[in-house]
């Protein structure tokens, strides 16, 4: 049975700060008991240490700065090895951990953090584990579209006779340069770009899944964009040795492509007056 009053003296002494209302609080603990209700007595039934996960949980959700740091440090942070172990690069690891991060703590405008799911049937960091590895499973997949979109890119014949020389001369050469500057971008552009890049999510969409506002999340966006330009083209000056304005030719296939408009439309989103 669930120890009401230890989950009840961790939220209320414990995780101080918390941005709960005490009906929240209350609709979530019937909720548990609803669940327990529908379905087997065997499988809904808390585990012993319910009350400290669950506690845990609902108060990181309701940033709690406590609560946060240890979720971050207790749940999430071991969980980058586990994923690394199990052969994901790092890149892919953090990516996906980011991403698990924002579900699990913050959620978006149509879905609340995912932790006010954590019914307490078991350990969380189980819970945790199950849910990143499942992300990292769904990162992978984006990965490879990503790089399908960068390759149709520059794969696609142009209508313009500079654009299309250039892509029968150095297309191979780009794709290859731009797939390893993505993998060299920070983890969070890589998943900020991918938000827009591949699920064409809105300035909004992805100012309100990371925390941000519009404004800044338009900034981190072009800034993004132009870090991935910058190392493509330093990376084929390197490789190719040709002038400035060979370079910039060759980077118009990119910058003039239809899946690289959406970004610029997205990057430049007016804020919020």
């Amino acid at each position: 049975m669930l120890d009401l009053a230890r989950l009840n003296h961790l939220l209320n002494s414990h995780y101080v700060g918390h941005r709960l209302a005490a009906a929240h609080v209350q609709e979530l603990i019937e909720g548990l008991a609803h669940t327990a209700t529908e379905d087997d007595q065997a499988t809904a039934a808390p585990y012993p240490g319910a009350a400290d996960d669950l506690a845990l949980a609902w108060a990181a959700a309701g940033q709690a700065p406590l609560a946060i740091q240890q979720f971050e440090r207790d749940m999430l942070s071991p969980v980058l090895g586990i994923l690394q172990r199990r052969g994901f690069t790092e890149a892919l690891a953090s990516d996906a951990l980011q991403e698990s991060r924002i579900m699990l703590l913050v959620g978006d405008e149509r879905t609340p953090p995912r932790l006010f799911g954590y019914r307490g049937r078991g350990p969380l960091r189980a819970y945790v584990r199950t849910l990143v590895l499942r992300q990292t499973l769904k990162s992978v997949r984006r990965e490879a579209s990503v790089e399908r979109i960068l390759e149709q890119i520059v794969s696609q014949p142009h209508h313009d006779a500079e654009l299309e020389s250039m892509r029968r001369h150095y297309g191979a050469m780009l794709n290859h340069t731009m797939r390893a500057a993505w993998t060299m971008l920070p983890p969070h552009d890589r998943f900020m770009l991918g938000l827009a890049f591949e699920q064409k999510w809105s300035t909004h969409q992805i100012a309100a899944a990371c925390n941000i506002h519009r404004a800044t999340a338009a900034r981190r966006l072009a800034s993004a964009r132009a870090a991935l330009i910058t190392a493509t083209r330093d990376s084929l000056q390197r490789s190719l040795g040709v002038s400035g304005n060979t370079l910039d030719s060759i980077l118009r296939l990119f910058t003039t492509s239809v899946q690289t408009q959406f970004l610029d439309d997205v990057a430049v989103t007016p804020p919020d007056r």
